[in-house]
């Protein structure tokens, strides 16, 4: 056969005397040889990257220069697009609005899948007197005229179970956000008619307001799943509206009321910062050993900084305890989860962390962004550390959204611990002082860098995602999409407006009935069906958020240095006291003191 015609392993036949074995090992030799050297190469290459990476310095993240890696890498909205989401917003109010006026006014809220009706709070319109500004924010005049001609027929005297909490951040403040951005004083003289109503929840032995009084004659009205005790948030979360009625009346018995449970509440707030939920309003103290930021806490914090602000930052009494109050929570109540490290708030009862994240709590990043944005007197450390928490937060209830199927959060989860059982090891102040003081190496502590991304298998979820679902309704609340806003007014990083279309479109998707809109009872299984309420806070707050998100900046109507937001999202111009009206202030507070 000649050499290169045969048919042989190596395409030729081998000289005589050679093996088809040996010649194999001939050939594989070669192949060896010929790439021996590029292997060597190759792996002394890889070694020295290895050892590059590993001994080499990491990045260093002074002090002054954190900021967030947090991206958005979609394509670019214009200013044509935004406009038309914030007219889709409207159209959503409108459709909501609308459907309550039509099927359930003059009662306090509709009922989306019976379409009528229901008495919650006094039976005097809740909806449309707590919508009132979001519909003069929007130009919807023909509805708000409509809205104030009910209020002058209401009469706040007859017998109701009046809850002072939530009838003072709803109605009182929808009348006085109400009476400014129109200047019609039937508002004002009816917000007044309510604040003297009102007063009757003071008369206590300690001066704290009681949780619920009959509006008809004042008595106190028991309640027996709290105690009898008020809570933290009712005693805290009146100071705004009673003294931005004080101003426009020069009435002094509404400061005077109010500021002595401000009074009472300095003396009470210790090294730690927090006070507990609970309060006996005969002796004025703390009755029970909980810490906590969520729904029987929240707005007593966010009072304190949104008072000072409202009243032209000269209570320095209220930036004090602001500041106290935001390291104690910070230090002692935000931990991070063992897994994807995200950053969460949680509560302490009995000296046992709960590790429940509520809804509810996503107004905390709001506020520690509202307080770093306005704020001006911060040392660098604490300006880092608010800002690192509010994103972390902001992030981890933007995650609770995401992970979803519905792409809508949760009443409440439940993270899992951050070993050991302690939790002490979990806690986030923790990490960033380990961070802050071995060099500040990268570009922060765990919690931050990096991110979590979302988790949407549902096989495992609990340990995938770090946290299980406590409670699954989605109430339709706004917290998680005022995180969203305050985020993008504080930084101007679009990903947060971005976030809250995402949300938007999931709403209209989900919850969006033949009558208005609805809450769903399982979020994380839309499917599942929905609940037989829409809440007024979802035209008071939801919307509002979601719409003044989606405006142009150039145009903001309620810039932050120049207005507040109670913290039913009603909002309040900052104003500055007579020089008669601080000097008799300042003559209260010295009473007080005494």
């Amino acid at each position: 056969m000649d050499e290169g015609t045969g048919d042989s392993l190596l395409g030729w036949e081998p000289r005589r005397g050679v093996t088809r074995k040996s010649t194999l090992i001939l050939y594989l030799r070669r192949v060896f040889a010929r790439w021996s050297t590029r292997l060597w190469t190759f792996f002394i290459l890889f070694g020295l990257f290895i050892l590059y990476t590993k001994n080499r310095r990491p990045s260093v993240t002074k002090l002054g220069e954190w900021k967030s890696d947090l991206q958005y890498k979609g394509r670019t909205t214009t200013n044509k697009e935004w406009k038309r989401r914030a007219d889709a917003v409207k159209d959503a109010f409108i459709e909501a609005y609308n459907a309550y006026e039509s099927k359930a006014f003059p009662k306090d809220e509709l009922r989306p899948l019976t379409g009528d009706g229901v008495q919650i709070l006094n039976g005097w319109g809740l909806t449309a007197v707590d919508a009132l500004d979001t519909m003069l924010l929007m130009g919807l005049h023909a509805q708000a005229n409509r809205t104030i001609r009910h209020v002058e027929t209401l009469d706040f005297s007859g017998r109701h179970k009046t809850l002072f909490f939530e009838t003072t951040i709803r109605y009182l403040g929808g009348l006085l956000s109400a009476y400014h951005l129109t200047k019609n004083p039937i508002l004002l003289q009816k917000a007044d008619e309510l604040g003297k109503s009102l007063l009757a929840a003071f008369n206590t032995t300690s001066g704290l307001p009681v949780f619920a009084i009959d509006s008809g004659n004042g008595d106190r009205i028991p309640m027996d799943w709290n105690g009898g005790y008020s809570l933290l948030a009712e005693i805290a979360s009146c100071q705004m509206e009673f003294k931005y009625l004080a101003y426009l009346t020069d009435t002094p018995i509404y400061y005077e009321t109010v500021d002595r449970v401000t009074s009472i509440l300095e003396r009470q707030q210790g090294p730690g910062g927090l006070w507990n939920t609970f309060w006996n309003t005969t002796d004025g103290k703390q009755a029970n050993k909980h810490l906590s930021i969520g729904a029987w806490a929240d707005s007593g914090y966010e009072y304190l900084l949104k008072e000072y602000l409202l009243t032209g930052q000269t209570d320095k009494r209220l930036e004090s305890m602001y500041k106290k109050s935001m390291f104690g929570a910070i230090s002692q109540l935000v931990f991070i989860s063992p897994n994807r490290h995200m950053i969460y708030i949680t509560d302490i009862r009995e000296r046992l962390v709960t590790a429940q994240f509520e809804h509810l709590s996503c107004f905390f990043p709001a506020l520690l962004a509202l307080g770093t944005h306005i704020l001006p007197n911060w040392t660098q450390n604490e300006l880092e550390l608010h800002q690192m928490v509010a994103h972390g937060l902001a992030e981890s209830c933007w995650l609770t959204y995401k992970d979803s199927p519905s792409g809508l959060g949760p009443e409440d989860v439940l993270f899992n611990p951050f070993l050991p059982r302690d939790m002490d090891s979990g806690r986030f102040i923790k990490h960033y002082d380990a961070w802050a003081t071995t060099g500040r190496k990268g570009a922060g502590p765990i919690g931050l860098n990096p991110l979590a991304t979302p988790v949407k298998s549902r096989i495992f979820q609990g340990v995938q995602r770090d946290y299980s679902i406590k409670l699954p309704d989605y109430k339709l609340r706004p917290e998680t999409v005022e995180a969203m806003y305050l985020m993008w007014k504080t930084t101007k990083n679009p990903i947060w407006r971005e976030r809250s279309w995402e949300i938007f479109e999931n709403m209209l998707r989900w919850t969006r009935k033949d009558n208005g809109f609805a809450a769903l009872s399982r979020a994380w299984d839309p499917q599942a069906g929905s609940q037989n309420s829409m809440p007024s806070f979802f035209l008071a707050e939801t919307l509002k958020y979601l719409y003044l998100s989606f405006l142009d900046p150039e145009e903001d109507p309620w810039p932050l240095d120049q207005y507040v937001f109670n913290t039913e999202a009603h909002p309040f111009p900052v104003f500055a006291w007579t020089g008669a009206q601080q000097r008799r202030w300042d003559a209260v507070r010295s009473s007080f003191s005494l």
